[in-house]
């Protein structure tokens, strides 16, 4: 029973392939037979797994530097980094001293290009302490940094990233 239920599999699987390579014969308007073709569609599968398996190399350009709000170093929070014509935007947090490095898929920096760039301030802790007046975190130690700051496109910060070595970038709420 087994054996014929392989049988079946394997005949299915045979008739499958007899009507791809008769659909792709068709396409191409050869008039081969099939036996010709086996070799030809097994090369031009392998050709297509092995492109589908390589991925197309994006150069990075090093992308760090610190962010400081009236002098002092911003060591929590993120900035963005925003490319609209490109249509993406990237996020480095903020660490000790205000530093911040970009990491992404391919390795540290960042693809090549001008990037308006925004500074997210450190996020509230939850807290009943808060300003009314002001409407925000008391304990925050950065609640000053106006609103404008947080989005790229009203900020007035942007960064062109060149491929390679770059000079960190400084960013410095006024």
């Amino acid at each position: 029973m087994m054996d014929k239920t392989l049988m079946q599999k394997s005949e299915w699987t045979e008739q499958v392939g007899q009507s791809l390579m008769w659909s792709l014969c068709r396409i191409a308007g050869c008039r081969l037979h099939a036996f010709h073709l086996t070799p030809v569609i097994a090369a031009v599968s392998v050709v297509l797994m092995v492109m589908a398996g390589c991925q197309r190399h994006v150069p990075l350009g090093k992308a760090v530097g610190i962010v400081t709000f009236r002098g002092k170093p911003v060591e929590a929070g993120a900035v963005i980094f925003s490319n609209d014509a490109e249509g993406v935007a990237y996020v480095g947090h903020l660490g000790p001293g205000g530093n911040f490095r970009f990491e992404v898929a391919a390795g540290y920096g960042l693809p090549p290009g001008t990037y308006q760039v925004g500074i997210g301030p450190p996020q509230p802790k939850p807290s009943l302490e808060v300003d009314l007046a002001r409407k925000t975190d008391v304990r925050s130690p950065f609640p000053e940094i106006p609103k404008k700051y947080f989005d790229p496109a009203t900020s007035g910060f942007t960064a062109t990233v060149a491929d390679g070595e770059n000079e960190p970038f400084r960013f410095e709420v006024p």
